[in-house]
C-alpha cells in the first residue's frame, strides 16, 4: 500500500484544537484504504499535519516505507525516525521563521 502525504494550500487545516480528531482520521482513512486494497492521498496546509503523520511514523501505527511525503515537485520518503534529509524550502519552515525572528530577531516573515 501507498500513502501520499500532500503539503498543499487547499489541504486540511490541522490545528491544536482539532488535532486528536485529524489524527484518528488519519488512522481510519489508513486503515480503510488498506483493507480495500487501494493507496491513499491526504493533503495538509499546516505544519501540525505533516508533524501528526511524523507522530504516527514514530509510533510505528502506519509502516514508514509506506508514506512519501510531497510538497510541489519534491518526494520525501522517511525513515523509521520520520526524518529524511532533503527539507526543500518552503516545506513547513513558516513556524522556524517566526521563532528565528523572535528569538534572534532575524528577518524572515514579511511584516
Amino acid at each position: 500500500m501507498k500513502v501520499t502525504v500532500c503539503y498543499e494550500e487547499d489541504g486540511a487545516v490541522v490545528t491544536s484544537f482539532n488535532y486528536e480528531f485529524h489524527f484518528h482520521l488519519f488512522l481510519n482513512a489508513y486503515r480503510t484504504h488498506k483493507h480495500l486494497g487501494k493507496d491513499l492521498t491526504v493533503g495538509y496546509c499546516t505544519d501540525l499535519g505533516i508533524g501528526m503523520v511524523r507522530i504516527i511514523i514514530l509510533r510505528k501505527l502506519v509502516p514508514f516505507e509506506e508514506i512519501t511525503f510531497k510538497y510541489k515537485d519534491f518526494e520525501m520518503h522517511p525513515d523509521k525516525d520520520a526524518r529524511w534529509g532533503n527539507w526543500p524550502k518552503g516545506f513547513c519552515d513558516k513556524m522556524d521563521e517566526i521563532l528565528m525572528e523572535i528569538l534572534c530577531g532575524s528577518k524572515g516573515v514579511p511584516s
